[in-house]
């Protein structure tokens, strides 16, 4: 690996620079070799980040066992695992990773209204080609593998950017590319695995830092450093929105103290350059959500990204300073479940690893340790990057400054603990050059340490602390028992199709909002998605909350008895039931429909945790006596409640559900329709005060409900017409209190349920 010595980059404070406006002048800036000996140096850099690559692509073949794996199964199962399957599907479907008419039954899939794939432009584009080649679970393994020596390779690049030597930055590269992070990620969150731009965006704050670039100039006068921050920032807005997020900021932050130190303007305009191309490229490339036009009133896509979410998510210390919870110490492994009893436990996934902490254990104490007058080079880079991590940290940790974002606006970005990349490089880049100064003054000391033998000895000893610290045989996953599941799922499900038809809609129980729905019972998170994965049936899932297919809570709000009408009359042919999803394993739903349908023996899995109910003899059966249906637009198109202002998340316990509210709280009733609806509107609230009143007003006309022992009945016949009609539930009863309670709580409301009458 050599023991070259690094290229030296100026510093903020031992850059000679123009005292009139603080560029760094040309006298300070490193000669490149000329001719043949800077495509020598090219080729040199290049060969040794694809050195980083195959190490890190061997180290992780080993880990996770990849021989055993196979190509068209998932290496694991469970969390966003079938949802990145679902984007590829419908890229192979479609063309679109936003659309598919097999989702969402029966209107479809639209994914606009959801901004999931934001920044990921590059990534879905990479996937796109290999789905041309490959099946959606091929494509998203290989991507997956793919991104350990991708990261690597630009590790590396990125240290040596940073002065690392040769001898230092590939072993530190492969360290970085097998973060804990990087594994505990894995194929769920596919996309947050593929960090190699953070070094990138790293380097380009550096740059901006030391007053190496300088976008003020004309574009023919611009050097080597201002066209790879162009290329950087192209490549960063499609690479990972949170990446995109944190390098702007460190990069304005780099900025600012820049123009501090220089006493000059010139600095910010490098920021401003990076953020106007990402921006302009998140606008671009989210403008599907952007120009979205969805029902008057509905819900956020990703409703319940709040402050609270931000606090959950945000970066520990203490975990970043925690061996990971797959040590193959077990004694290390336990620290790390000493902290699982905390109120917000977040992610878990930002530990640095022993080198990790000592580089920011390292580039701390050089920020935070007083410096002699003049101080060395070494010395004034650590310090740089003391300072980034400690920005970093600074923004990104539980009720740091991500906190004072969220409450101005900005919760959706809630992820702030996956900024741990960008502290891991600064601390690891730390680390290569407090080992790179020790290495010079051994040389200076000792002629034996200047041998080749010396270096590669210390190169392949800081890569075996890595690999025994972050990676262990834990990590390698059970693929036959992964297998047998997913060709049992692929074998039912096909079935499933063949029996029924490709196309033909079936209605999936229990009913799981769509994204970010959560878990029901044991039933996996988007579990309802892998009869998509594996057949061409239409299902009733994956219809984005809020929009069209919000249809289906009202047609289920009295049971699944009486909604098999309108199921019918929707177009399905079929109720599937996920058994897992049930205390009772589904016995009292399926019970239900065997009621209505009559007996019939269901189409069940393998594992019998899925059954599939067919809906057609009940339909024939209906149609030949004449029964009538309800109408499409009374069971797609019904009229729904939007709650406001004054109303909080809905709560449950012992199967009841409501929602508590203040003295005065704002809804809306929505008809999608384009004519009159005339609905029966049932529910209950609850108050406190003898002599308490409640008043509900629906568009001009004001109900008042009659308290007894406390509840008020809601029991309203009224029209409604098409469009959005404001709702307004007041009460004069007295506030409920609770300890530890800081919400207004007036009404404690039930329901309300809307029933259309015809």
């Amino acid at each position: 690996m050599g023991a070259a010595t690094s290229e030296e980059h100026p510093t903020l404070s031992d850059a000679p620079h123009d005292e009139r406006d603080g560029r760094v002048s040309a006298s300070s800036e490193p000669r490149s070799p000329r001719g043949g000996g800077r495509w020598r140096t090219i080729r040199a850099e290049g060969l040794l980040a694809g050195l980083s690559s195959l190490v890190t692509g061997f180290v992780v073949s080993v880990t996770l066992r990849l021989w055993s794996a196979h190509l068209n199964v998932p290496l694991s199962m469970g969390g966003d695992v079938p949802l990145n399957l679902m984007f590829v599907r419908n890229m192979q479907s479609t063309g679109s990773a936003l659309n598919t008419p097999l989702l969402g039954a029966p209107f479809g899939q639209d994914l606009a209204p959801w901004p999931a794939l934001a920044g990921d432009s590059w990534h879905m584009l990479a996937l796109r080609i290999s789905s041309l080649f490959m099946s959606p679970a091929a494509s998203m393994n290989i991507f997956y593998v793919l991104t350990f020596p991708t990261v690597a390779a630009f590790a590396y690049l990125g240290f040596r950017g940073l002065g690392l030597s040769r001898t230092f930055g590939v072993p530190l590269a492969v360290t970085y590319a097998l973060l804990p992070y990087h594994f505990l990620r894995g194929e769920s969150h596919l996309f947050l695995g593929s960090y190699f731009m953070a070094p990138m965006a790293s380097l380009v704050a550096y740059w901006v830092y030391t007053g190496a670039v300088d976008f003020t100039r004309r574009p023919r006068s611009y050097s080597w450093r201002e066209w790879c921050t162009i290329a950087i920032a192209v490549v960063l807005l499609g690479t990972g929105l949170y990446y995109a997020i944190f390098g702007i900021i460190l990069i304005s932050a780099a900025a600012v103290l820049r123009a501090i130190t220089a006493r000059s303007a010139r600095p910010l305009a490098s920021a401003a350059v990076v953020s106007v191309i990402v921006g302009a490229g998140l606008v671009v490339a989210n403008l599907p959500t952007l120009l979205f036009q969805g029902v008057p009133g509905a819900e956020d896509a990703v409703a319940g990204r709040t402050y609270g979410a931000t606090e959950y998510f945000g970066m520990k210390i203490v975990n970043l300073l925690l061996p990971p919870v797959y040590h193959r110490v077990p004694a290390l492994a336990g620290l790390s479940s000493r902290t699982s009893d905390s109120l917000i436990p977040g992610e878990g996934t930002e530990a640095l690893g022993i080198l990790g902490v000592t580089g920011l254990v390292v580039i701390t104490a050089a920020l935070l340790v007083p410096r002699p007058e003049g101080g060395s080079g070494t010395g004034r880079r650590l310090r740089a990057f003391g300072g980034f991590a400690v920005i970093s940290v600074l923004c990104a940790t539980v009720a740091g400054l991500n906190g004072a974002l969220a409450i101005f606006g900005l919760a959706q970005l809630r992820g702030w603990n996956r900024m741990s990349v960008y502290v891991a490089f600064f601390a690891l880049a730390g680390l290569g050059i407090a080992l790179g100064h020790l290495a010079r003054a051994a040389r200076a000391r000792w002629r034996w340490a200047g041998s080749p033998m010396t270096a590669a000895t210390a190169s392949l000893l800081v890569l075996a602390i890595a690999v025994f610290d972050q990676t262990s045989p834990t990590l390698a996953p059970d693929y036959d028992s992964i297998a047998t599941g997913w060709n049992a799922d692929r074998a039912h499900f096909q079935q499933a199709e063949q029996e029924y038809g490709a196309g033909t809609a079936i209605f999936q129980l229990p009913l799981v909002r769509f994204p970010e729905g959560g878990t029901v019972g044991s039933m996996p998170y988007n579990d309802h998605l892998s009869g998509y994965v594996h057949s061409d049936l239409a299902w009733s899932f994956g219809g984005v909350k809020g929009q069209d297919n919000d249809w289906q809570a009202t047609a289920l709000q009295d049971g699944i008895a009486a909604a098999i009408p309108k199921l019918v009359a929707a177009g399905f042919e079929g109720i599937y039931v996920s058994r897992l999803a049930y205390p009772d394993g589904g016995a009292g739903v399926e019970a239900e429909i065997v009621s209505v349908l009559g007996p019939q023996v269901p189409l069940v899995s393998a594992d019998s945790l899925r059954a599939i109910y067919d809906l057609r003899p009940y339909t024939s059966a209906i149609r030949e006596k004449g029964v009538s249906l309800p109408t499409l637009d009374a069971v797609l198109r019904p009229v729904q409640v939007r709650f406001g202002a004054g109303f909080y998340e809905p709560e449950s316990a012992a199967g009841t559900t409501w929602r508590w509210a203040q003295e005065t709280a704002y809804a809306s009733l929505v008809n999608p329709s384009n004519h009159d609806a005339k609905v029966a509107i049932r529910g209950s609230v609850i108050v406190r005060g003898a002599d308490a009143e409640v008043t509900m007003t629906i568009g001009g006309g004001t109900h008042r409900l009659r308290v007894i022992d406390s509840t008020a009945q809601i029991d309203l016949i009224v029209t409604i017409p098409s469009g959005t009609t404001p709702l307004v539930l007041w009460t004069d009863g007295e506030q409920t209190t609770q300890y530890g309670e800081p919400r207004d709580l007036h009404q404690q409301v039930v329901g309300p349920t809307i029933t259309t009458l015809g």
